[in-house]
């Protein structure tokens, strides 16, 4: 059982955060994000597909919707929408995960869009079609109206993806957490670590998130 706090780790400068990643698919989508963002976060109208073309099939964006944000899938990879064997566009994380888990989920978003920054996560998970899955998760904020964050690219890539192994659809998580995080933000040198927190924490899901700050 998670106790519903996360807890929070190291600032890493550009160059620690890239190495820390790793997949080439990521890296890519990462330097696309750092070269369209100027000096804040890039607009989703900046977004080129051919720039990170060997990630999106596992790759989607994520509208950040209203103050007290919820999280709706805008546009969902082929291979995600496989992998789970349901259509996420269009549908809040809440109406196509389990509470625990959606609950997981919406934490690991809230960090990225408090911290305005990208972050990586590692995790561990069971899921209900007995699958151990060993997923990596990077999620990189887009500006929206006013400033503020307005939205998400990410992209999860599972070891079974690189094993090709995966041939029935997965189901919710049924046990796991995050082991290895990072979170890359603009700030000064020194800025406080955040902490992640889930939106609904319940049992049988945990997990933790650092922030890493470029240099």
């Amino acid at each position: 059982m998670s106790d519903g706090t996360l807890p929070a780790a190291t600032p890493l400068g550009i160059a620690d955060f890239r190495e820390s990643l790793d997949f080439a698919e990521h890296r890519q989508l990462l330097d696309h994000w750092l070269a369209i963002r100027g000096d804040g976060m890039p607009r989703r109208e900046a977004l080129d597909p051919s720039a990170f073309h060997r990630v999106l099939r596992h790759a989607g964006l994520i509208e950040v919707v209203g103050p007290e944000p919820r999280f709706r899938y805008r546009l969902t990879g082929s291979e995600l929408e496989r992998r789970f064997d349901r259509r996420l566009s269009g549908r809040f994380v809440e109406e196509v995960k389990s509470i625990d888990y959606a609950g997981y989920l919406c934490g690991l978003y809230r960090a990225c869009v408090d911290a305005r920054a990208p972050l990586f996560v590692t995790e561990r998970s069971t899921y209900l079609t007995s699958y151990p899955l060993t997923c990596f998760r990077l999620m990189l904020p887009l500006a929206g109206d006013g400033g503020v964050v307005g939205g998400i690219l990410y992209s999860t890539i599972s070891d079974s993806d690189v094993r090709a192994a995966l041939v029935r659809p997965v189901r919710d998580v049924r046990s796991g957490g995050a082991f290895r995080a990072h979170v890359l933000r603009d700030g000064p040198a020194g800025a406080a670590p955040v902490s992640v927190h889930p939106a609904d924490p319940g049992d049988g899901v945990s997990g933790c998130a650092d922030t890493r700050l470029i240099g």
